[in-house]
């Protein structure tokens, strides 16, 4: 963390300085080079209930259905369907299955997803793509604002 001033004006500017192994660097870089409603709507993309996420996260494990993106990795994850989450009464809309309900016990408290293995190899940023089902955008398409 620290301070830059820039040559022309006295305001000071908040810098994080972050460091990335290899293996993690293409989800790095995605992450910097894209604009805010981009990361969003790509990891809101890797989240999404859909029948196709799930298709593609159960390619790399076999009880995921969903992944989970972030500056640092992209990992396949089970994600607590709505009709399984607890209502404020303790209640579920259905009773789990048995293996639902192996599931449901390693989710933290208050959570609503399992990290299913480790993090997908994702040596550039096409990959990342790829593996979530979309074709690449180039950075200078992922900015919102300047289109």
């Amino acid at each position: 963390m620290g301070l830059w001033t820039g040559p022309s004006s006295p305001c000071k500017r908040h810098i994080d300085l972050k460091v990335y192994p290899n293996q993690q660097l293409a989800c790095a870089v995605c992450h910097f080079t894209s604009g805010t409603w981009f990361c969003r709507s790509l990891r809101h993309w890797c989240n999404a209930p859909q029948p196709h996420i799930a298709d593609l996260a159960r390619r790399l494990h076999p009880e995921a259905n969903a992944f989970h993106l972030n500056d640092s990795t992209l990992c396949p994850v089970w994600r607590v369907p709505f009709h399984l989450r607890k209502r404020k009464d303790g209640s579920r809309k259905r009773q789990p299955t048995e293996q639902e309900a192996r599931l449901l016990e390693l989710v933290p408290p208050g959570g609503k997803q399992v990290v299913l293995g480790p993090a997908i190899a994702c040596r550039i940023e096409p990959d990342i793509f790829k593996a979530v089902g979309l074709a690449y955008v180039p950075p200078a398409m992922r900015d919102m604002q300047l289109l």
